[in-house]
This record gives C-alpha cells, sequence and structure tokens, in this order.
C-alpha cells in the first residue's frame, strides 16, 4: 500500500531516543543509532549504559598517523554494535579543533583538515565494513561548545574552503559514509540544518548519496529543514504536528526523504534479534594506546625505564586515570586498568603515593609522603594534567591550567630527586611550561580508554617504544592562540577573524614559541631519509622516498609529507601537511615508501572565481618523521592558474602575520556577507536562551525555579547539581525540552506566559 504523505512525514522524526521510524513496506525491521566515537554508548534508559570496551579517544588516536590502527578499532566498534543490534554508530567526530579550550576536542582528531580528514575516512571504512553505518559529524563548523545552540560562525570562503570543509570533503568523497549529522550550530547566519547551500554541497560534489541526519534537537524549523535536504529529525519530536496542513508544500521534500530513509532502512535495518556482548578488543585498545602514546622530552635518556631500577610512581591518576571525557561519547568501561597495577608487570621495584587528592589538591601530609616516596629512587614517574570528566560535551574549558596541587607536588619531587618522567593525562593542550622545568622525560597519552595504563607501561618499560606526533599545537598559554582576542564575546556572533590561520598555521606563520608544534614527537630509536622522488599526474602528487632505522630499537615511525609555497599571490601557512603513512622497521631494516596525495589537497580558493583552484608556480616538498624533523625536502612545478595579485594590496595584514590581534575591520575586506544574527529573545519562547532568562520578566523566578527542580532531581549529588546548572546556561528552551524528556509543550508554554508577565 502506497505511503500517504501524512505517513512520509512521520518517516522524518525519530521514533523515540534512538529508533528510526520505519515505512509500513518494511514491517517488521527496525534501524537503532547509538552514540561513539570511544565505543558502543547502548543506552538501556536514561539511567544506565551497558557496558562496553572505551577504546582510545580520537584525539589519542590521531597522534599514531596511523590509518589502519584507526580503521581496525572501528571495525570493531561496528562488529559490537552489529551484535547489539545497533545499526548506526554516530561517528566519527572530524571538527578542526580551532578552539583550544573546547570541551569536547577530545572526540575530534586534529587541528589539521588533511590528518583529520583521512583518520575519519579509516574510522568510516572501519564501521561501514564490519556492517554498521557510519554518520559523520558534525557538518559544520562545531568547535565551540558554549553557545553551540545559537552561535553563528562567520567565516570567509577562503577558510572554509582550505579548513573547515575540507576534512569533510576528505571523510566523505573518499570515506563514503552512509550517513552524516548536520551540527547544532548556523554558519553565516543559517542554521546548517535548514541551509540547502551546505546540503546540496556534498550530494552534487563529493558523491554523497545518503541519509541526513540531524544532531538531537538541533532542529528549529522543521519544514525549512526539509525544504533544505534534511532528510531526518532526531530524536522524537512534536514538530511534526505543525506540518500536517502544509503537506502540499513539502510533497517533493517528502518523496525525496521517504527514498532515502528507505534505502537506508533496507540496507541497515534488522530483524529482532538476540543481543550479544562479544568485546573482543582490549588488546587491540592496548596496542592502540602504546601506539599512539607521544615522547615530548628525554633528557639524558631517562627513557625506557629498566626493569630492575628503583622507581617512585606519584599522582592520584595513577589510581583513578584521566581516561575518558563527559558526554555523548561516555562509554560505561568494562574495566579500566590503573597504572598503579600494570606498571609493576614490567618494572620489579616500585613504590607509590597520591601526591594529590581526586580534586588535584595536595596538603602536607601529601608531600611529607613524597618525600619518604622518591628518597633513594633512580627514577621518578608523576602523572598529572587533567582529572577524570574535567573535559566533556556541552562546555568549554575555563581555562588551560593544570590543578595547582599537582605543580606543587611535582615540585616538591623534584626537590628531592631530579630524575623524573612526567606522564600527561588529558583530552586537549594544557599550559606545561613549569611541567618542562621539572621533568627530563615527558610522555603524553591523552584520554586513552580503559586500557590506557598497559599502554603507557609498555612504553615507559621500553617494550614499546612511542611513536606518536602530536594532531595539534599545545601553545604556552591560551594568550598565544589566534582566537584569543575574539573568544566568547557574543553567544549570537563569532567571527572567525583569523581566517586561515587556525593551530600551526598561524604559529608558524606569526612566528610564536609554543610549548610543542604540530607534528612532533621524539622515539627511542633514529631514521635515515634518503631518496625523495616526486612526480605530478593529471590527478595526483606522488612522492617516494627511502627510510632507515638507524637506531638501536625496532620500532614504528610516521612519515609526514608537507608543501610550502613562497612565492604566491593569496595568503598561505608557511607549510601545511598534505600526507603521511606509518611503517614498522627493525634495526637496520628500511623500506621504500610511496605517498600518493589527490591534487585537490593542493588547491586553494580563488576569491575572483570564487572556486578551488591549483596555483601555477614552484612548490617546495618537504618530507620526514616529525615537523621539526623534515630532513629532506625537493622542488616541483605545478601547471595551474595564476592568482590575482591585488590580494595582497587589499589584505597584506593576512601575508605578514604579527599576532593573534585580528581586526574586524581587516577581516571584512575579505568576508563577502554582512552577518550580524541576533538570536536574542524580546520574549520568552523555545529559542530563547536559558542564560538570557533574567534580562525578561519574572526570568530570575523561571531560573530558579529550573535550579530548585535540579537540586531535587539529583538530591545528595553535589557535583552533579553543580555541572547540570552549568549545562543548562546555553541552551535555548527547545534543547532543555529534548533533553529533560519532558514532551509536554503546555508545560514549556506555561513558563513562557509566567516569564514574560502574562
Amino acid at each position: 500500500m502506497a505511503l500517504s504523505s501524512k505517513d512520509k512525514l512521520n518517516l522524518t522524526v525519530g521514533k523515540d531516543n534512538w529508533f528510526l521510524n520505519v515505512p509500513s513496506n518494511l514491517k517488521g525491521k527496525r534501524l537503532r543509532t547509538c552514540d561513539g566515537p570511544l565505543g558502543v554508548r547502548e543506552e538501556k534508559d536514561y539511567t544506565y549504559t551497558y557496558p562496553s570496551i572505551c577504546f582510545p579517544s580520537p584525539a589519542s588516536l590521531a597522534s599514531s598517523f596511523d590509518k589502519k590502527l584507526v580503521y581496525d578499532i572501528n571495525k570493531e566498534i561496528g562488529k559490537e554494535a552489529k551484535n547489539r543490534g545497533i545499526s548506526v554508530m554516530l561517528s566519527p567526530g572530524i571538527n578542526i579543533k580551532r578552539n583550544t579550550l573546547c570541551g569536547r576536542n577530545f572526540e575530534y582528531f586534529s587541528e589539521d583538515p588533511v590528518l583529520s580528514g583521512l583518520m575519519a575516512k579509516s574510522a568510516i571504512r572501519g564501521l561501514e565494513e564490519s556492517g554498521s553505518a557510519a554518520c559523520v559529524k558534525h557538518y559544520l563548523l562545531n568547535n565551540f561548545e558554549n553557545s553551540r545552540f545559537n552561535i553563528s560562525h562567520n567565516v570567509d570562503d577562503k577558510a572554509l574552503n582550505e579548513i573547515y570543509l575540507k576534512n569533510f570533503m576528505i571523510a566523505i568523497k573518499e570515506g563514503k559514509p552512509s550517513s552524516i549529522m548536520t551540527s547544532y550550530n548556523l554558519v553565516n547566519g543559517k542554521y546548517i540544518s535548514e541551509s540547502k547551500e551546505f546540503l546540496d554541497l556534498p550530494r552534487n560534489k563529493w558523491g554523497f548519496s545518503g541519509l541526513y541526519i540531524s544532531d538531537w534537537g538541533g532542529v528549529r524549523d522543521k519544514k525549512t529543514a526539509l525544504l533544505s535536504g534534511l532528510d531526518v529529525e532526531m530524536p522524537h519530536s512534536n514538530k511534526n504536528d505543525e506540518l500536517v496542513d502544509q503537506l502540499d508544500d513539502l510533497s517533493e521534500s517528502l518523496e525525496r526523504t521517504t527514498k532515502n530513509i528507505t534505502k537506508f532502512i533496507k540496507k541497515y535495518g534488522y530483524r529482532e534479534k538476540e543481543r550479544k556482548d562479544v568485546n573482543n578488543g582490549r588488546d587491540l585498545a592496548s596496542y592502540a594506546v602504546a601506539n599512539s602514546i607521544i615522547l615530548l622530552k628525554n633528557e639524558e635518556n631517562i627513557l625506557p625505564i629498566g626493569k630492575p631500577e628503583k622507581i617512585a610512581l606519584i599522582g592520584h591518576l595513577a589510581e583513578e586515570p584521566c581516561y575518558a571525557g563527559y558526554g555523548s561519547s561516555q562509554v560505561t568501561p568494562i574495566n579500566v586498568l590503573r597504572l598503579k597495577d600494570r606498571l609493576i608487570k614490567y618494572i620489579d621495584n616500585i613504590s607509590y603515593t597520591p601526591g594529590y587528592d581526586k580534586d588535584g589538591k595536595t596538603n602536607d601530609k601529601f608531600l611529607e609522603k613524597i618525600e619518604e616516596c622518591v628518597k633513594g629512587k633512580e627514577k621518578v614517574v608523576f602523572v598529572l594534567g587533567a582529572l577524570p570528566f574535567h573535559e566533556g560535551e556541552g562546555w568549554d574549558r575555563g581555562n588551560m591550567e593544570i590543578p595547582r596541587g599537582m605543580l606543587v607536588a611535582l615540585a616538591k619531587a623534584y626537590s628531592i630527586n631530579p630524575n623524573i618522567i612526567v606522564l600527561l593525562e588529558a583530552g586537549s593542550p594544557l599550559e606545561i611550561e613549569d611541567v618542562k622545568k621539572y621533568a627530563k622525560g615527558i610522555l603524553l597519552s591523552y584520554m586513552g580508554g580503559e586500557m590506557m595504563a598497559e599502554g603507557e607501561a609498555l612504553v615507559l618499560s621500553g617494550k614499546v617504544s612511542p611513536s606518536g606526533r602530536l594532531a595539534e599545537t599545545w601553545p604556552k598559554s591560551f594568550k598565544d592562540s589566534p582566537i584569543y582576542y575574539n573568544y566568547n564575546r557574543d553567544i549570537y556572533n563569532l567571527y572567525q577573524t583569523e581566517s586561515i590561520y587556525v593551530g600551526y598555521r598561524y604559529y608558524d606563520k606569526a612566528k610564536i614559541d609554543v610549548s610543542y608544534p604540530f607534528g612532533y614527537g621524539l622515539s627511542y630509536s633514529k631514521f635515515l631519509f634518503t631518496k625523495l622522488k616526486c612526480r605530478i599526474s593529471k590527478k595526483e602528487l606522488i612522492a617516494k622516498v627511502t627510510v632507515k632505522n638507524i637506531g638501536d630499537v625496532s620500532q614504528s615511525t610516521p612519515i609526514m609529507l608537507y608543501i610550502s609555497k613562497e612565492d604566491s599571490n593569496t595568503f598561505r601557512p608557511i607549510k601545511e601537511l598534505i600526507g603521511f603513512e606509518k611503517v614498522f622497521l627493525n634495526k637496520n631494516e628500511k623500506k621504500r615508501i610511496k605517498i600518493s596525495v589527490p591534487l585537490d589537497y593542493l588547491k586553494v580558493y580563488d576569491f575572483d572565481t570564487k572556486d578551488m583552484v591549483l596555483e601555477d608556480g614552484e612548490y617546495i616538498l618537504l618530507i620526514g618523521d616529525s615537523s621539526v624533523n623534515l630532513s629532506l625536502n625537493k622542488t616541483f612545478t605545478l601547471k595551474g592558474v595564476t592568482l590575482n595579485k591585488d590580494l595582497k594590496a587589499k589584505v597584506p595584514e593576512y601575508f605578514y602575520i604579527k599576532d593573534n590581534k585580528f581586526p574586524l575591520s581587516s577581516f571584512k575586506r575579505i568576508f563577502d556577507n554582512d552577518i550580524n544574527h541576533d538570536g536574542s529573545s524580546k520574549k520568552a519562547d523555545w529559542n530563547t536562551v536559558f542564560k538570557n532568562l533574567t534580562s525578561l520578566p519574572n526570568g530570575r523566578l523561571a531560573r530558579d525555579t529550573f535550579y530548585k527542580a535540579i537540586e531535587e532531581l539529583y538530591k545528595g549529588d553535589d557535583e552533579r547539581i553543580e555541572r547540570s546548572k552549568r549545562d543548562i546556561q546555553y541552551f535555548p528552551f527547545r534543547i532543555i525540552k529534548t533533553f529533560s524528556g519532558i514532551q509536554n509543550d503546555e508545560i514549556f508554554k506555561l513558563i513562557f506566559s509566567i516569564v514574560n508577565g502574562e
């Protein structure tokens, strides 16, 4: 029987929080979605999620520069999802790390679009080849958790195409995901879920033929979203009730959505079957950690630690590790390993003391125990960094500081025994200049999931040589960040005045000293690069190089390929990553490595033609095992277009960067739009942001009433109460409704009438 228009409309909204509605002709099939990307976050209800392996975070995995590793992990996640009757994994998340403070950075790969895009491609293929659908997210520009529901990212077309669309282009064009999740935010004044321009682009240019799914609660105007190209609104809502009298206007859109949804469910839907817990990936998870850890410092070859050496282990994080972040990626782990327990497998003589408490605070008693613990020891392993679940979805971090108590405890240990090895655990960059003063060795494991302690122990003991490289810059402080002077000024408009100068593109160009640069990392061995060759075909650049392990340790190493162009008529970074591979080499072994780079990766934005083009002229190819060890280079020529020279005269400040004060007046010379998105409400309604309640009549009463409800709901859990009050600040009421589970519109309408003094 043919579907009615109303039936078709019903398909465009979730059946509940996780399931899609299924067409009547596919009766008996089900289609369930599930959060990622650290593992399978399978909810039983709002209070319980089933245990599953918590794999290393994308921030950790990106540091491996190992595409096959990312593929293997996601294939394992996909298998587990399928065993549990889950059709769609809502991952990978690939947003560019523009904002060092973004609370969700641990969920994303990199500040670089090529690294982010290629890692995403591997993740997508792993999921899809396991039989699960990937849902790449968050399209587009979700790099700011505060105000993510209502802020407009206003960005020039050059940065948009060269940075923020490029990673999605690679992931979608080459990875071929079955679905894409639209982000909450606006771009240049339009919500992504309502932007025909941005929703048409992957379908028309990148070969996307799958399903567009909204982020949960991310649809403001359902009719506009459907007309623009959105297929499914998640989760369940009552917005369709407003459209039943407008079905004629939506007939063409509903034909499209029905076709897309039916095709998707035919491929990924399933009939009811027995649910299985398998969880076979724990060894893979610990291997992934060990191959992602970054060696930042190794004075006097303090690392690795010999099995018979006497060691002091300090840090409460060695008991309660910072293995994951808070929010929709929060997997319930099977068994979180502790470094305190794992290190004794590889090192015979270890003494332990926490040094600080679970809140990162220390006192005289802790410091006395540190003195006892480190005396007479050959080396000290000090674990510090971010507190567990300090980072998460829904808010930006307030700063990049390490808890002061940790630093006081570290200084105390150093004053007695200077042979310090610091092990850093965090989801995002921290201010570590003080840490560097007190450490001869520094290892960074990011958030490594439940098997992190095993991977850390393998690297500390030298069973595995670290081969990770930084997938993002670690600046000395947030004040050095390119967005510092343009951060969090307005909850409705964000002008990205730095343009393309995100991450290392800025720090290199402005010659800003950083704690550690993008692509940095050491190892326990050494590698020699020789015989660099390069040729250009119609569609790609092909580089070949011979790599030899000339050190004493058999291990893996990344091979990084950058390009530089000095005589350009457009503004460019000093260098940019265009490709990479990873190879394992035994001692004295050498291999010939090939890296193929699509010429699309080398294109720049032409302000005249408003298109991406290859710029004519001479380029330099640079290759090595880290960004500061690009030991070989080769000049090559590309045939392309000659760009207009007038741009340099129009915006010289973007060619010669001096600091991070990017004035709006300069930005507007490259920004064609005249955006002044104002989402503020004169009256309380579904789009009113909670934080702005107090500016409206009776708003304080409504705010205090909400606070009391939260206090009553989580009575006795002060941490949960404070976190909930913090989370809600930037929520519009349409989002509060979605996540509160209250579907009765009349309750909210009553609140609005009270706030508005009606």
